[in-house]
């Protein structure tokens, strides 16, 4: 029994990290694409780069997927659908925080996590929402 138990988890942790790779491969060409097109002047007005943006999509949202596969078995339901959402979301715009508008801004780690957690919510929440307007349908 807890032998399928952990395959199932770890079935579902490697398909969260896959399906991070994806997220974080089709975010990176998006910005790729814009900096071919808009050059430098678009990050660098947010005090960053390309590869650290890049980074933080891979990290946040590889980070995101594996959390999302450990809490796979809520995603029957369609508020553990938000709670799946925020899990993907919240490394990313953590990341985001604390390498880009954190050091920009002067917030703290704190006020970076506060932020993050709601805008994830937010989007999460939306995301699980939507899901089950479109089931229901």
């Amino acid at each position: 029994m807890w032998e399928r138990r952990l395959s199932q988890i770890g079935w579902s942790v490697l398909a969260g990290f896959g399906g991070g790779l994806f997220l974080a491969t089709g975010f990176s060409l998006f910005v790729l694409i814009m900096h071919i097109f808009a050059g430098r002047a678009q990050l660098a007005r947010y005090h960053t780069t390309l590869g650290t943006v890049i980074g933080i999509y891979y990290g946040g949202f590889c980070a995101g997927g594996v959390a999302a596969g450990l809490v796979a078995p809520l995603r029957h339901s369609w508020w553990g659908r938000m709670i799946l959402g925020f899990v993907v979301a919240f490394p990313v715009y953590l990341g985001f925080g604390l390498a880009v508008v954190g050091p920009h801004f002067d917030f703290s780690v704190t006020t970076n996590l506060v932020i993050a957690a709601a805008v994830a919510a937010v989007i999460g929440g939306g995301l699980g929402l939507d899901d089950r307007i479109h089931r229901n349908r």
